[in-house]
């Protein structure tokens, strides 16, 4: 015969409902986690993808969203350079302008004219020429002559000045009139020159040691008229009535004689 021991049956039943509890226990550890203290906890655990600082993630990084707002604002594609216009009468301008006549003057004893064309042209065209004693290649301004591929030597050169920066500066064969050298030379072309007025740069390549013209020297003297009298060279002088009576005193006595 079989017994059911009844007693027994009522502590499994007794188990199961209290095992609900044990859920709403689970639950409430959970409500509890979210307490301020474990969000500290938490938050001391995060790390940011971005600047790799501990508490927060890359979403909230505060880094990053300045970074952002500079980047979304507007641009200005133009370039823009100072500039100094001649109506401006201020300190600095003045030093620029005197600063600018200043080096220029001193690029007067290095200057010269000259004569340039095409090799198979006898159309001289006149240019200002300055010798370049630290350019180890000659420079012409673009746009003085018509060249084309046929003045092309089919060859370019590198130059390299004081910004350590290299450019391509293709080379051209012209005919070259100056004090220094004349006949057919090969000169690099860019479209601006450092100096202002200045056609070509003379550098060392063509005119190898000489720096300016040697003067040239006649067996005879010759006399050159001036157009225009030079005032420093040749004063204006007064004549005192001494000096004229003098004069007629020095007549009578040859007529004398």
């Amino acid at each position: 015969m079989l017994i059911l021991p009844s007693g027994n049956y009522k502590n499994q039943s007794t188990e199961r409902t209290d095992s609900k509890p044990v859920a709403q226990n689970k639950s409430q550890s959970s409500y509890n986690m979210s307490s301020p203290k474990f969000d500290t906890f938490e938050k001391k655990s995060l790390t940011c993808a971005y600047c790799k600082k501990i508490g927060h993630l890359m979403a909230d990084c505060f880094r990053l969203q300045k970074k952002n707002e500079r980047d979304n604002k507007p641009k200005t594609s133009a370039c823009t350079t100072p500039y100094i216009t001649s109506t401006l009468e201020c300190p600095a301008s003045q030093a620029f302008k005197s600063s600018f006549c200043d080096y220029m003057e001193e690029y007067k004893p290095f200057m010269s004219d000259g004569f340039i064309s095409i090799v198979d042209d006898t159309t001289l065209q006149p240019i200002k020429i300055l010798r370049d004693t630290g350019a180890s290649q000659s420079l012409l301004l673009e746009g003085v002559l018509p060249l084309s591929e046929k003045t092309s030597v089919g060859a370019s050169v590198l130059l390299q000045g004081v910004e350590l920066g290299c450019i391509d500066v293709p080379l051209h064969r012209i005919y070259l009139k100056s004090d220094l050298i004349t006949g057919p030379v090969v000169v690099g072309v860019r479209p601006n020159l450092p100096v202002e007025g200045v056609t070509l740069l003379l550098g060392n390549d063509l005119a190898r040691n000489k720096v300016v013209a040697e003067p040239i020297v006649t067996s005879e003297p010759v006399d050159v008229k001036s157009p225009e009298d030079d005032a420093e060279l040749y004063p204006a002088c007064v004549v005192t009535r001494a000096m004229a009576r003098k004069q007629q005193d020095e007549n009578l006595q040859e007529d004398q004689v």
